[in-house]
C-alpha cells in the first residue's frame, strides 16, 4: 500500500483597527506546496482609511510577515507528516 500527502492548507484572517473601528480585514489561503498561496485586503471605512492609510499599510505589511512565517512552518509540517506516514508504512510491512 501507498499513501501520497499532497499538501496541507491555512486560512488566517486579520483586522486593521483605527479607534475600535474596522477599517481594513485582511485574509490569507497558505498552501505547503506554495502553488496557491494568496493574500488579500478589503477597506471596510474609506474616510478612516484615507486619514490612515501608512497605519493600515503597516497593518498589512506585519499580516502579510505572519502569513510568510506560517507558510513556511506548513512547508516544515508536511514534510515531517510526510516522513511519519512513510516511516509507519514500513513499519506495517516488517
Amino acid at each position: 500500500m501507498d499513501l501520497k500527502l499532497n499538501s496541507r492548507t491555512m486560512n488566517l484572517s486579520g483586522e486593521c483597527l483605527i479607534d475600535d473601528t474596522v477599517v481594513a480585514t485582511f485574509s490569507a489561503t497558505l498552501s505547503s506546496d506554495g502553488a496557491s498561496t494568496y493574500s488579500n485586503q478589503n477597506i471596510q471605512n474609506a474616510a478612516l482609511y484615507a486619514e490612515h492609510k501608512q497605519e493600515v499599510r503597516d497593518a498589512l505589511i506585519s499580516f502579510v510577515r505572519t502569513a510568510y512565517e506560517q507558510e513556511d512552518k506548513l512547508s516544515e509540517n508536511i514534510n515531517v507528516m510526510r516522513s511519519s506516514i512513510k516511516d509507519r508504512l514500513e513499519d506495517k510491512e516488517e
